[in-house]
């Protein structure tokens, strides 16, 4: 209290200040527990149509990603945003873009991604990130 009284603020240190720094994603895999339950700002590639993953290209283990979920607001964000590009989001008709997002990252829970019975079940995909804004996206050259 006296502190609050001399310094005129009684402000709560962010923890860690995880909420503003870019994380690049290859970091993030580093450590993912660290962030796990957090909102986040990441930074890395997406591939992928109907079932967008983020992913780092220079990751120890590269096939290791985070599925990306999308509410309805975010999904038309990012469509109206690729389509900016004019065609350069897009090889083989999949998404492959460099993007920044934020977003609320969590561990899926080993009975949704070791489902046999689930075409996109995938084991080496064990965390996802609902995203809240799209910061940026970019053609991958």
């Amino acid at each position: 209290l006296l502190c609050c009284l001399i310094f005129s603020s009684c402000e709560k240190p962010s923890k860690d200040n995880t909420e503003d720094k870019i994380h690049e994603v290859c970091s993030l895999m580093a450590e993912p527990l660290k962030f796990s339950s957090e909102t986040i700002t990441v930074k890395g590639n997406i591939m992928g149509y109907h079932h967008l993953i983020l992913y780092g290209d220079n990751c120890k283990e590269p096939e290791k990603g985070v599925n990306i979920i999308f509410d309805l607001k975010t999904q038309n964000k990012f469509i109206e945003m690729a389509k900016q590009l004019k065609g350069r989001e897009k090889r083989d008709g999949n998404y492959y873009l460099g993007i920044t997002i934020k977003g609320l990252f969590n561990k899926i829970p080993d009975e949704t991604f070791n489902n046999v019975n689930d075409p996109l079940s995938n084991p080496k995909i064990q965390y996802e990130m609902v995203v809240d804004s799209i910061i940026e996206i970019h053609p991958i050259l």
